[in-house]
């Protein structure tokens, strides 16, 4: 189980990644990234139809990070994860021990 939270966890980066570089690629009202590709069209660069073809990938990616995001907050896989980061075995503890009497002063024997 603490295999599959390691592989959420990298699929959940890797898309966030993915969607980040997606929306830099965007052509948005002043161009965005895409501008420096092929002036303020932007589509010049990549094809006449990349805006739509562009917005339905970012549309796939941002579904399946959420999803990821989901199933990483879900408690089973949290519980696998926490597994997973434990580096020490649990630590046993003990009953406290019972309290000591404090030693009585010797009687005089007068």
């Amino acid at each position: 189980m603490s295999t599959l939270y390691s592989l959420l966890q990298l699929f959940f980066v890797i898309s966030g990644i993915i969607m980040i570089v997606l929306v830099l690629f965007r052509k948005g009202e002043m161009g965005g990234l895409s501008g420096a590709f092929g002036g303020l069209g932007g589509d010049t660069a990549f094809g006449v139809k990349t805006q739509k073809q562009l917005d339905k990938i970012i549309t796939y990616v941002s579904v399946f990070f959420i999803i990821t995001a989901i199933l990483l907050s879900t408690p089973k896989f949290r519980k696998a994860g926490k597994e997973a980061v434990q580096l020490e075995p649990p630590v046993k503890k003990e009953a406290p021990a019972a309290p000591v009497a404090p030693p009585t002063p010797p009687a005089d024997n007068k």
